[in-house]
């Protein structure tokens, strides 16, 4: 909330007022660093909208027991700066922590590296993680068997871990409010720590270019309404438009919208937001397909050697061998958009469901049957009791069978008679009778 700030909590007010009903809806903002205007944003943002006055309580953003320090550096020299810092200011003995905050992945990564190549206990840590990698790192951290965090800002809420002495910024973030907010995190149990900025001036100059590419101009978020406009042209004027950011990028002809991979997503919802906020169009729930798709093969290799044999075109085939190639690549804890895939492939969104299906034909890929689930609230018979009452059933039935078959094994089969079930369940009989 607050200007183009995390577009998507802008509708966190529409879903109150829908399904909150007639009586009023407790509603609690936190936020640990937001400026005035955001806090003005939101909460006249939430008395416009579902006629809620917010109470400001503010703690105050003062640290008394944090020392800031400001150090220069140079890109040849700050791996060895950032070793130089936390020797001189992480305690050597105890469980006390050091994080390294860098502005990518591949930083983190570098600097992990050189630090444990010194004897350092130390890891990285950003979003491309596994979830079990995540949790691992981060309770070793907390419990001291790692003394040493080079983190993106991914790492960071959840924290449990009150004594960092230091937070070291390795590049420069890109607020003020984020620098608080990071640099924050150190000595929480309120004993003396740390934080120690590394200065650069082409970190300074990157971090202008990376807060410049990330606003919007009038003009681009008109590009953006006219893409849209052209899909619902295409798609029969129904007046309804489903699509992806990454669709209405590509519909945006004439390249008015400043294209930034790391920074599209985020920037077209902010475009639909004031788009709504002028009225010119209503953005409704996502509406999210999934094709349940997974590989029949490990490597690249067997899906050239599946599709040498086969009577598509060159250009057919590198664009299935770059999906195929994608999905090898992707951590297997992660989902893949649709944006991804075509960005890989060259495709176009709507040719997508050819090439799974493509994928399918030379055995390269299976792809299952597609599923919708639909979750009822606040009507008769809604989903909370549904799932409740066929938690029931297979609790009934489950005792049931082991009645009938205590010492079943396993792997054993054993016939499950349906007319016996009813007779001793029940939950069984009220379904099926």
């Amino acid at each position: 909330m607050g200007h183009d700030f995390r577009p998507d909590y802008r509708y966190v007010s529409r879903f109150v007022k829908e399904f909150s009903g007639d009586a009023p809806t407790p509603i609690l903002c936190l936020t640990a660093t937001a400026k005035p205007e955001v806090v003005r944003d939101i909460s006249e943002h939430f008395k416009s909208r579902v006629g809620a006055d917010l109470i400001l309580l503010d703690g105050g953003a003062a640290r008394h027991n944090l020392a800031f320090d400001v150090r220069p550096t140079r890109r040849e020299t700050k791996l060895g700066d950032v070793y130089d810092v936390i020797s001189e200011m992480l305690p050597q003995d105890g469980r006390s922590g050091a994080v390294v905050y860098c502005s990518s992945r591949k930083s983190t990564e570098r600097v992990a590296a050189f630090l444990a190549h010194q004897g350092m206990e130390a890891a990285h840590f950003h979003a491309g993680l596994s979830p079990d990698e995540k949790k691992d790192i981060q309770e070793k951290f907390r419990v001291g068997e790692l003394r040493v965090i080079a983190a993106t800002n991914a790492f960071g809420m959840g924290i449990d871990k009150q004594d960092i002495r230091l937070v070291v910024h390795c590049d420069i973030p890109g607020s003020l409010e984020n620098y608080l907010q990071e640099a924050g995190r150190a000595g929480r149990d309120r004993e003396d720590a740390n934080c120690v900025l590394l200065y650069a001036v082409d970190d300074v100059e990157r971090q202008f270019q990376l807060s410049a590419r990330s606003r919007l101009t009038r003009h681009e978020i008109g590009a953006i309404l006219k893409a849209i406009r052209r899909i619902d042209e295409r798609t029969g004027k129904t007046g309804k438009v489903v699509a992806t950011s990454g669709e209405i990028v590509l519909e945006e002809k004439e390249r008015d919208f400043q294209r930034d991979s790391t920074t599209d997503d985020t920037r077209v919802k902010t475009a639909v937001s004031w788009l709504e906020e002028a009225r010119l169009l209503s953005r409704e729930e996502n509406r999210v397909q999934v094709y349940p798709s997974s590989l029949t093969l490990s490597t690249v290799a067997e899906a050239k050697r599946k599709l040498n044999g086969s009577q598509v075109t060159e250009t057919r085939r590198k664009a299935l061998l770059a999906i195929v190639q994608h999905l090898i690549d992707a951590p297997a804890a992660e989902g893949i958009s649709t944006d991804q895939l075509c960005g890989v492939s060259g495709l176009w969104p709507k040719d997508l469901n050819k090439a799974m299906a493509d994928l399918e034909t030379f055995g390269i890929a299976r792809n299952d049957m597609p599923v919708t689930i639909f979750v009822h609230v606040g009507v008769e018979g809604h989903s909370s009791a549904r799932f409740a009452a066929a938690a029931a059933l297979e609790k009934s039935l489950i005792g049931v069978m082991r009645e009938a078959a205590p010492d079943t094994g396993q792997s054993d089969v054993v016939s499950l008679h349906l007319s016996e079930m009813l007779t001793c369940s029940p939950e069984m009989s009220g379904v099926f009778g």
